[in-house]
């Protein structure tokens, strides 16, 4: 799916600005993915989650 995506962006590049244009495109698809890894190894500890629980005294 993702590489689809990328496909229907570029398909009116030139093919060498294409192909540098697609590694990147990956290079961010995966850098977003190992972030949302993290996140959700970390879904107790962060502030965002933090913030939305009831806080007592």
């Amino acid at each position: 799916m993702v590489e689809s995506a990328i496909y229907i962006r570029g398909r009116k590049m030139p093919d060498e600005l294409w192909e540098v244009r697609k590694g990147q495109l990956m290079e961010i698809y995966r850098e977003n993915e190992r972030l949302l890894r993290d996140m959700k190894k970390n879904v107790h500890t962060t502030p965002t989650n933090m913030m939305g629980q009831t806080v007592s005294n």
